[in-house]
């Protein structure tokens, strides 16, 4: 399973709408194509995570929410081509406080993008 976890950035505590992801780019292959989502701020709560159409095409499962905190997802079934396919998501998250809505992913303009993938490796 591979395991991303989602936290404040701890490079600009003054911007609240500054995220981390980590692993940016993760990877799946034929025996682990499971993806995890953490987010370890206790201050916020999952909305949604949300995969370009490509992941739903190729099969791969939109994540599940498990708790306030957690995403689950399988990803597609293993990559036959000689080079790897990178899929693209956007997550949003809640403030519990103030029940301020914060975008983590593509951005139409202004601030930092985190531009995080998931990559489906070529399988011998």
């Amino acid at each position: 399973m591979q395991n991303v976890s989602v936290y404040r950035d701890p490079l600009a505590p003054d911007d609240p709408t500054a995220f981390t992801v980590s692993p940016a780019d993760c990877s799946i292959w034929r025996n682990d194509n499971e993806i995890t989502w953490r987010l370890l701020d206790p201050a916020y709560e999952w909305i949604t995570i949300v995969f370009d159409a490509e992941w739903v095409m190729d099969n791969g499962t939109q994540p599940v929410q498990v708790d306030a905190r957690t995403f689950k997802a399988t990803g597609p079934p293993p990559n036959m081509s000689p080079r790897p396919v990178a899929y693209r998501y956007t997550m949003a998250v809640r403030r519990v406080d103030t029940g301020d809505t914060i975008r983590i992913g593509r951005r139409s303009g202004g601030g930092v993008a985190i531009d995080p993938d998931v990559w489906n490796q070529p399988q011998p």
